[in-house]
């Protein structure tokens, strides 16, 4: 059993990480396509909030 989580861990670690990386550059992308801090910037909202 522990042999065989040893063989698959590296690789669900992997994967888990280009998943999150893939999801953050998405949002990334989305919102400067979007302009949403400028459009917030616009409307008065400070940074940060």
């Amino acid at each position: 059993f522990t042999s065989s989580i040893g063989a698959m861990l590296p690789m669900f670690l992997v994967l888990a990480f280009i998943n999150s990386a893939s999801l953050i550059i998405k949002n990334l992308v989305l919102e400067k396509e979007l302009r949403l801090k400028e459009v917030l910037r616009v409307v008065g909202v400070q940074n940060g909030s």
